[in-house]
């Protein structure tokens, strides 16, 4: 028997009876080679490396070095994750070794298991021994080891400049050695010391040409490894979006064996989630993260979920949940005796304080986290906590303007553009006159530049999520003077912050490839098993309400339709068609039309009420059939009042550029008596209008109908509707409207049926058909295209005021398909009034009558019919980018 077929043997048997009986007469070298192919595996496969490092025990009792099998014991709980039994069998297996220079040698994975359980000290110092004795003993080689291990454990404790030194002096050695894997282990600690301590440009470069070193030799394992450092030099730098689809790449080559690894990865994806602004999805990450247990046994990875999640925390507002995790993190990491990380536990506690108005507090915290760091190390962190100091001294009037611009200087010079943006704000707010407006500008443009570095809509659409406040400093700032080239200027801003995702997804027709087709498909099943469904209200389109317990798998659908694309090489400009802007200023809400500002004179908290009791009041019909319409026509009067008092002429405002809360005010129902159909503008850059859309002669035509017993109207719609269009190809089925979803192009699609809004997650809003749900975001993924869309279901022009700079759910979805237009219902829709106004609105549309128009006779029928305002004043057109319809894009 050979020692390879030896170790082929424990490989292949389960328990130690079996390998005993297998290896009666074991041959010379077993333990050499049984340590090796424990070490190989750990490389390609931890997870079989600990399954083979299992049989220790045999190899200790039937081979010839003992220490080999201690040692090869330590790799396998290296492993998984074991890292204080790990160090405990490395030192075990000094004891056992054959000779001295041998027992130096097996001990040196100690340092950096030690260092991995949190005992730096104790890592350095068992380090720094074995370096000594092995250079004495003139083994330069194995002492460049030891030292390599020593910079790894100088990293875990964020002592960069240490390990930068230690790397250094290992790399030389190691390459004089021709120790090439142990080379490229010293260029990853490089990297990942300038990552923290130095230049993320330049960790990124490191980390690359050790990658190529890795892959050079077949170690895909660390090839990941150096992968991870590039993602996070990818995410300091600003390219989140880049980082997030090199760390799911690794995950997907780490997912076979879990592991340690596996749950830094996870990790790593919650702090690039929340540099994406996805902060639900950042919270699932790290929550996936500290349910593994692998990560038990790494106290610093566990700290650093729990600062992720103080992040998160700070991020929605909640102070107390915020201060509760930094707290838990600063006192794990200070326990692991790692500086670094232990103040920027307590800059997040600082941040909690800046954000309650404890402003003394915070900038005192602030400092107090800036002297806790390493001179010249942890840059990032330093910058951080000196604008979060520098914020508190403005708020209290302390902070002049010197300091701040001598701070944002810095922050430029070591290309910190994600907090670039922030230094311009602070630094605005120090100014005045002129002055001020151009820092504001610079500010603005810091921010277009970090959100282009991003690749996918789902980043793009996230990337003004804390940037709100920042904005709307910057119009109010240009409005408190508002000559008409400063409104100019503001509508300019406005249309280069809405929607701009929604746009680069019009304009690039991103769509999703097959694979990621697949995998939507499973995620589907996973998410109609998962949720849980209730009886839609009587004669109402709206579907089975759905749990709201969707974070996880909102992450997983983030994940399978990421489309990565280049931002459109120029956006459109505002429309040529004035529209009325409606922006949230700190002073309050004002609207920008004619290059004039008119000031709305309600508070935020008095329209939200407003709103609010319009919704209510609207949707009363649907549990009290008889109620009368008087109180909502009344708040509707009220609504009218705040809002539109001062326009020259209300006949004009048909085109509503709105924000947040303003999506879901009844404008059909506030300008009721305009002679134009009211038009929701995603943007001021969506230029198509309702006044001049007509469909061409003889257009194509898809209906998706959803028959079912509690819509008995739908099946007498969809006859009316065949009269109009005979040639229309009919889906039942949600299979049948996926088939649809290759390439066909139709200059109309009407859908009848049950709609789904998800506030909380737009992408999951649906179209309820009887094999299964139709998602908004497959449908804004597909290759779908679309002329124009009328939606005959609940719920279907709904946004979500979670984000109030793009459009969500159904509508977006249309228009993301290249709609001209989108016709759809701001509430649920009954479906006797739907069975009144979508063949009307069809039929016109048949006969050569223009968009706004047909809208309008259908709303007259409406109500001529019903009284209640809930029947006629739900439906809205949502204008798009103006495309020609598919029959003249396909003559």
């Amino acid at each position: 028997m050979t020692t390879e077929s030896a170790v082929a043997v424990l490989e292949s048997v389960t328990t130690a009876a079996e390998a005993r009986a297998a290896l009666r007469d074991p041959p010379p070298g077993l333990s050499d080679a049984f340590f090796r192919r424990v070490v190989e595996l750990s490389q390609q496969a931890p997870h079989l490396a600990a399954r083979l490092a299992s049989h220790w025990r045999t190899v200790r009792d039937l081979g010839d070095d003992p220490g080999l099998a201690y040692r090869a014991k330590a790799v396998g709980e290296r492993s998984e994750g074991k890292w204080r039994a790990s160090a405990r069998s490395f030192l075990q297996a000094g004891q056992h070794a054959p000779d001295r220079i041998r027992s130096l040698e097996y001990q040196i994975g100690a340092v950096d298991s030690l260092a991995r359980a949190a005992r730096i000290e104790e890592a350095i110092e068992l380090g720094s021994q074995l370096a000594d004795r092995l250079s004495k003993a003139k083994r330069r080689d194995l002492a460049a080891r030891v030292r390599l291990n020593l910079a790894n454990a100088c990293l875990w404790a964020d002592d960069y400049a240490r390990a930068r030194a230690f790397a250094a002096k290992a790399r030389g050695d190691l390459e004089r050695a021709g120790m090439l894997v142990e080379r490229a282990a010293a260029d990853l600690a490089l990297s990942t010391a300038e990552l923290f301590g130095g230049s993320a440009e330049r960790a990124e470069t490191i980390a690359r040409e050790a990658a190529s070193t890795f892959e050079s030799l077949g170690l895909s394992h660390y090839v990941d490894l150096c992968r991870v450092n590039e993602a996070q030099a990818l995410r300091i730098r600003g390219h989140a979006d880049e980082a997030l689809t090199v760390l799911l790449a690794v995950r997907q080559n780490l997912s076979g064996g879990g592991g340690p690894e596996l749950a830094r990865v996870t990790e790593f994806l919650g702090h690039t989630y929340f540099a994406l602004n996805l902060w639900r999805e950042a919270t699932d990450a790290y929550g996936s993260a500290l349910e593994m247990k692998s990560l038990a046994d790494m106290p610093i990875n566990v700290a650093n979920c729990h600062y992720g999640r103080g992040q998160v925390s700070l991020a929605l507002g909640d102070l107390d949940g915020a201060r509760r995790s930094f707290s838990r993190a600063r006192s794990i990491f200070a326990k692991s005796g790692n500086a670094v990380w232990a103040a920027a536990a307590l800059l997040g506690m600082a941040d909690a304080n800046l954000m309650s108005g404890k402003y003394e507090a915070a900038e005192r915290i602030a400092h107090t986290a800036v002297s806790l760091l390493p001179e010249r190390a942890a840059e990032f962190h330093r910058c951080k906590a000196l604008l979060v100091a520098a914020e508190a001294a403005l708020q209290r009037g302390t902070l002049t303007v010197a300091d701040v611009a001598r701070l944002r200087r810095r922050i430029q010079s070591l290309g910190l553009l994600p907090l670039t943006w922030k230094a311009l704000e602070i630094e605005a707010q120090t100014q005045t006159g002129k002055k001020r407006i151009e820092t504001y500008r610079k500010m603005f443009d810091a921010i277009l530049e970090l959100r282009a570095l991003t690749r996918t809509t789902i980043a793009r659409a996230a990337a003004f999520n804390d940037k709100e406040r920042a904005t709307s400093a910057y119009l109010e700032a240009l409005l408190e003077r508002p000559t008409p080239e400063r409104v100019d200027e503001a509508v300019d801003v406005v249309t280069r912050s809405r929607s701009v995702a929604l746009l680069d997804e019009i304009l690039s027709a991103a769509s999703i490839t097959e694979r990621q087709a697949q995998d939507l498909r499973e995620l589907r099943d996973t998410i109609n098993a998962e949720l849980s469904s209730l009886e839609p209200p009587s004669n109402s389109r709206r579907g089975p309400a759905r749990s709201q317990t969707l974070a996880r798998l909102s992450r997983s659908w983030i994940e399978a339709i990421r489309v990565p694309m280049r931002a459109a090489s120029r956006l459109p400009n505002a429309s040529e068609y004035d529209s009325t802007v409606f922006v949230r200023r700190p002073s309050g809400i004002a609207a920008l039309r004619n290059r004039t500002l008119f000031e709305i004179h309600a508070s935020l908290d008095e329209l939200t009420r407003l709103l609010r009791a319009a919704r209510y009041e609207i949707l009363a019909p649907m549990t009290d059939d008889s109620c009368r319409p008087s109180q909502a026509l009344s708040i509707a009067n009220e609504l009218r009042s705040k809002l539109l008092t001062g326009w020259e002429s209300e006949n004009e405002l048909n085109r509503i550029a709105p924000f947040g809360l303003l999506w879901s005010a009844p404008w059909s129902l506030i300008l009721e008596d305009i002679e134009a159909e009211a038009e929701l503008l995603p943007s001021p850059a969506f230029n198509a209008t309702s006044l001049s859309i007509r469909i061409p002669k003889d257009p194509s035509v898809a209906i998706w109908a959803s028959e079912s017993k509690d819509l008995p109207r739908v099946s007498d719609e969809l006859q009316a509707i065949l009269s109009v269009f005979p040639n229309a190809v009919v889906c039942r089925s949600a299979g049948q409207v996926r088939e649809l979803f290759s390439g066909c192009a139709f200059d109309l699609i009407h859908v009848a049926g049950h709609g789904v809004f998800s506030e909380e997650n737009p992408m999951f809003s649906h179209l309820v058909f009887e094999d299964g749900d139709v998602f908004a975001g497959e449908i804004a993924r597909s290759k779908l295209k679309v002329g124009l869309a009328t939606l005959s279901a609940c719920d279907t022009a709904a946004m979500s005021t979670s984000n109030i700079f793009e459009a969500d759910g159904l509508a977006r979805a249309f228009l993301a398909r290249g709609a001209q237009a989108v016709v759809g219902s701001q509430w649920p829709l009954d479906d006797r009034a739907a069975e009144v106004a979508m063949p009307a609105i069809l039929s016109a549309l048949a006969s050569g009558t223009r968009l706004s128009q047909a809208v309008a006779g259908a709303r007259s029928n409406l109500k001529a019919a019903f009284e209640h305002p809930y029947y006629w004043a739900g439906l809205v057109i949502l204008p798009g980018l103006g495309q020609r319809f598919c029959k003249e894009q396909n003559p």
